[in-house]
């Protein structure tokens, strides 16, 4: 029997550094669901925008929540609900693209996605999300996770935990919940070691991931690449909402300011000691 899933349990989020790239990308989101914002200009994304979003939001009849980031370019709407389909009937909590095995640049954890795209059972986190857990589980263990890595092409480290935010995927892998993850590789491989094309499940592309999007209007060359792929690939608009909700934490860069403080102060006191 086919999964009908209801648009409206459908959120997509993006943590926005750069909002001038954000208003190019945006046009191209999926059609037909809830778009959110979180301002990321004062520091705040990875780990820090989980808990955020998490803790913050108000995401209470979500049921799946899309994280992309704005250097990501969607070629494919319906793609994405077919993605969403399999997680309902499958019983997959999260999708994504591994940090590494998958991605020439990207040869980190092969256990967890990348948060550039990925698509959370957000409802059924909710039911057992812990920051203190979650903050305990930036740790890996040799031969933790039985699952087959023989088929990936590109180097990966399985003790790898580059990303702070791996934590966060560790953690629900220890909860045993199920992981489905989507191929990709780079879209110009001869000429651009960064733009990633991602696969839907009929292994037909779904999105582009440019990357460096903070370098966006800063580093002339990162610029025109990023332009180049959105001129050359950009479809027929996808997107017909209202304007996308958007969320800031006022006091996030001075708390971010603080805790960085008291790690200068512990160090200088653990060189005097």
């Amino acid at each position: 029997m086919e999964t009908r899933i209801d648009y409206s349990k459908i959120a997509l989020l993006t943590t926005v550094a750069n909002f001038d790239l954000y208003e190019k990308t945006r046009p191209y989101q999926p059609a037909g669901i809830r778009k959110l914002v979180i301002d990321g200009r004062g520091g705040m994304y990875g780990l820090e925008s989980l808990f955020y979003t998490f803790e913050k939001l108000p995401l209470n009849d979500v049921k799946w929540l899309v994280l992309a980031d704005e250097d990501v370019l969607f070629l494919e709407n319906r793609a994405l609900v077919k993605i969403i389909e399999e997680m309902e009937s499958a019983n997959y909590t999260v999708a994504g693209v591994r940090d590494g095995g998958t991605m020439p640049n990207r040869r980190h954890n092969p256990y967890v996605p990348n948060t550039f795209f990925c698509v959370l059972d957000y409802q059924n986190i909710s039911t057992i999300y812990s920051r203190k857990e979650i903050q305990k589980q930036q740790y890996s263990n040799p031969n933790e996770f039985t699952e087959d890595l023989k088929n990936l092409n590109v180097e990966f480290d399985v003790t790898s935990l580059y990303e702070p935010y791996y934590c966060f995927f560790l953690w629900l892998k220890r909860k045993n919940q199920r992981f489905l993850f989507l191929n990709a590789e780079l879209l110009h491989p001869d000429t651009d070691e960064l733009a990633t094309k991602v696969y839907a499940l009929d292994n037909k592309p779904l999105l582009i991931h440019t990357w460096y999007a903070r370098a966006y209007g800063k580093n002339a060359a990162q610029t025109k690449r990023i332009d180049s792929i959105i001129d050359t690939y950009a479809p027929d608009s996808n997107d017909h909402s209202k304007e996308a909700e958007v969320y800031k934490d006022e006091f996030f860069k001075y708390k971010l300011g603080l805790r960085k403080l008291k790690k200068r102060i512990q160090n200088k006191l653990g060189k005097l000691f």
